[in-house]
């Protein structure tokens, strides 16, 4: 009787359960199934007191279930109950810059991401972080710093400032809270030692990762001395690139009254290159564009241009630059000082020109160096043409350049001799990998055409 009665509750048990504690399980990973798990759960356990992993399982969809309940209308909750640890992170990591999950929900997913945890644990402390781009938003997580705390920051910080060298924009707003909650002061020496052993200030490709990385350091003033000095000439290096740049744009559109004092400036431009004594090859090449666009002005201009002082001479006598110096010196004979006019001459200045610029033929060409500036600005516009592209190209006028050739794309869009023209317009501001799409466009469209003369 004894053993009928044993079978019976067997029978029942099997039909009640039909499946074990790990079915019930994988029922939390859907949101419509999360809460029949938490039930199921329950039911099982009233029938199975005594099944060792209750207590492991029980944890689990628990945190999962309290987890989902108040966070179901957010989009990272899904990836709560599929238990997609990178998914979530990332998820969060496109929330508000100031959103952080509360600390008492972050210990439930202390117990859901157990061993994820563990696993970034390792890998930021070995430094192999190269596969887990979304470990910095980790940081989103109230109260887990106590939980992640590298065992080998230098390996960490190898990795990270490899990355942010290789790609700048690696070392992002988030890189920056992730170092700020997880790394103390001690943490960023350590940081600015290993910058200063890899020597970033030798190769120009990796200034702006490097100046990115000591401007971070900077704010926390954890910068060494030699840090410190290479950030500060970095610093003056891309100011100068900054200026260079914006000069180079705006040499074309100088009024001839102008010219002097950019001239003068120009000049101030060259002497502070000479003092930035790191790798400084773009600079060079903005330089001397800019000075043998200036020598062109300055010929049409027609006359000598006007400086306060001879700094020209003084940098002209310590240049090593022989790229430079030619340039340089043209520009230097077409200058003189105000001590070289004549007193009287000097006295008069105001009169003459007043007088010249009341002049009748001076207005004609004024007027006249008026109308080319629009010519070149409105005949693309109205009238663009692969010649119109090549000039502007080689005029420097890159953006003008890919504007006009975009025009022509939409004028003729079946000719491939427009894509040319909007490819080497690429070229020229500097926008390669968009140049070569071009280029395979245009021979694409040569090939379909049937055409045979070269792209």
């Amino acid at each position: 009787m004894k053993k009928i009665f044993i079978f019976i509750i067997i029978c029942i048990s099997v039909l009640t359960f039909p499946y074990g504690l790990k079915d019930i399980y994988e029922l939390s990973k859907l949101p419509d199934t999360i809460n029949k798990s938490w039930s199921d759960f329950l039911a099982y356990v009233s029938q199975n007191p005594g099944d060792e992993e209750i207590n492991k399982y029980g944890e689990l969809i628990s945190a999962k279930r309290n987890f989902y309940e108040k966070y179901k209308n957010f989009k990272f909750a899904g990836y709560i109950l599929s238990e997609d640890f990178g998914q979530f992170l990332t998820s969060l990591g496109i929330m508000s810059v100031t959103y952080h999950v509360p600390e008492e929900d972050t210990k439930n997913l202390l117990i859901i991401f157990s061993d994820d945890i563990q696993n970034l644990k390792n890998s930021i402390s070995s430094g192999n972080i190269d596969q887990i781009s979304y470990f910095k938003h980790i940081y989103r997580l109230t109260g887990i710093e106590d939980y992640i705390i590298p065992e080998n920051p230098q390996a960490f910080f190898v990795s990270v400032m490899d990355k942010a060298l290789n790609m700048p924009s690696y070392f992002d707003f988030e890189i920056e809270n992730f170092m700020e909650n997880f790394m103390g002061k001690s943490y960023y020496k350590i940081f600015d030692s290993v910058i200063e052993e890899s020597k970033i200030y030798l190769n120009e490709k990796d200034y702006i990762g490097g100046f990115k990385l000591l401007n971070f350091l900077d704010g926390k003033n954890s910068l060494s001395v030699t840090n410190k000095n290479t950030y500060m000439s970095l610093k003056d290096y891309f100011e100068l690139k900054n200026t260079l740049s914006e000069k180079n744009s705006g040499v074309y559109f100088l009024e001839d009254s102008q010219i002097d004092s950019f001239a003068a400036g120009v000049i101030d431009n060259v002497q502070s290159f000479e003092k930035i004594t790191l790798e400084k090859d773009s600079l060079k090449q903005l330089i001397i564009s800019l000075l043998k666009t200036l020598n062109t002005r300055i010929e049409k201009l027609g006359r000598k241009i006007i400086l306060s002082d001879n700094k020209i001479d003084e940098i002209l006598e310590n240049m090593k630059d022989e790229d430079i110096q030619p340039e340089l010196m043209k520009l230097k004979l077409s200058t003189r000082t105000r001590n070289d006019i004549p007193v009287n001459i000097t006295e008069n200045s105001t009169e003459t020109v007043t007088e010249n610029t009341l002049n009748f033929t001076g207005y004609i060409k004024y007027l006249i160096g008026v109308l080319i500036v629009l010519l070149i600005i409105l005949l693309p516009e109205i009238l663009p043409s692969e010649k119109t592209v090549e000039i502007l190209c080689k005029l420097n006028m890159g953006k003008y350049a890919v504007r006009t050739a975009e025009k022509l794309v939409l004028k003729k869009p079946k000719d491939y001799r427009s894509y040319i023209a909007l490819a080497r317009a690429y070229e020229t501001i500097g926008e390669y990998t968009s140049a070569v799409t071009s280029y395979k466009n245009a021979a694409k469209m040569k090939k379909d055409s049937g055409r045979t003369d070269d792209v």
